[in-house]
């Protein structure tokens, strides 16, 4: 797992001989002390010429698990050197760590996909001074640019200790074709955590992609637009040959976007039928072919709608009970 800590030695020799040079790199690691280990007193410090020791400061080693089963929790455990931690709970800044998880080929400052959930991180308008570079681009003499951020995530450790961080109920959704994702890291030793201050942490995260999509009749169904009695027509369908299961099977459900699928269906405003009363998620369809199944599900009236109701929601899904 690598070293810990060093000790170094450097003594000139006398008489001309050679002089001395030795470095130890140590994997056991020490508590942080003044002096000689285990001295009650200062009479020891500095006492030790030639010698020289420290740590090797913050390193990342990776972390897990680096794939993912779509739409289910899962726990992250970040794996690393000197993470930010004490015993004395008083020094203790493990809490202020932060995790956020972007498309591969995004950078840390980058925004939260859709499909990840259980990392919050808001949007922030930086505004730094224009270099001679980006006035020249833009052809004219701007005294600052302006940029879009995403560096103050809310997502804090469980448990923690010097060479680990634990992150829970996490979870990424499907998309059509497999996607892989990095886990950015910062260590929050200033309070908040700035764009500058996010490490890359080794490895990637896998998620298998669905050759299950869906649609909406209409198209993008907005309540307000609908009217106060709606309906919407939702439509999954697969790829021909590429499962036998009987679409008859197929259970679907709606929630808010930010639980994932491990909840149930939100009944309440999204009836499946106007009998079948609050279920853990909607059965009964229309298969109109051997590859798709269509359900009509009804939307809350629009005087009940709360404040708390808006937002985004997500179409979840599986081929049968078992699954």
């Amino acid at each position: 797992d690598g070293c810990r800590s060093y000790k170094y030695l450097y003594e000139e020799a006398a008489g001309g001989g050679p002089m001395v040079q030795h470095c130890y790199l140590q994997i056991t690691p020490f508590s942080i002390a003044d002096g000689r280990w285990g001295t009650k007193t200062e009479s020891m410090v500095g006492q030790w010429p030639g010698w020289t020791s420290g740590t090797t400061g913050l390193r990342l080693t990776g972390f897990t698990p680096h794939e993912v089963t779509p739409g289910e929790r899962f726990t992250l455990t970040l794996h690393g050197v000197q993470l930010p931690y004490s015993q004395n709970k008083g020094q203790d800044l493990s809490s202020r760590q932060r995790i956020k998880i972007v498309g591969m080929a995004d950078d840390c400052k980058a925004e939260v996909p859709q499909a990840v959930k259980g990392v919050g991180c808001a949007r922030t308008l930086r505004t730094t001074a224009a270099t001679s570079q980006y006035r020249q681009a833009v052809g004219g003499a701007p005294s600052s640019r302006q940029s879009v951020v995403f560096a103050h995530c809310s997502t804090r450790p469980s448990t923690a200790d010097s060479e680990r961080a634990t992150f829970e109920r996490l979870s990424i959704q499907s998309v059509q074709t497999t996607q892989q994702y990095k886990v950015c890291y910062c260590d929050g030793k200033k309070a908040r955590c700035h764009e500058n201050e996010w490490l890359e942490v080794p490895g990637s995260i896998t998620v298998a992609g669905s050759s299950y999509s869906w649609s909406s009749s209409p198209a993008s169904p907005v309540l307000r637009k609908l009217g106060p009695t709606s309906e919407v027509q939702l439509t999954i369908r697969r790829p021909p040959f590429s499962d036998y299961r009987d679409p008859a099977s197929w259970e679907m459900k709606i929630v808010r976007h930010y639980f994932g699928c491990s909840v149930d269906h939100d009944a309440e405003k999204f009836p499946c039928n106007p009998t079948a009363g609050a279920t853990a998620s909607c059965t009964e369809q229309t298969v109109g072919n051997p590859n798709e199944a269509t359900w009509t599900v009804g939307m809350v009236l629009e005087h009940t709608v709360q404040r708390s109701d808006v937002g985004l929601y997500t179409v979840c899904f599986r081929t049968d009970a078992e699954a």
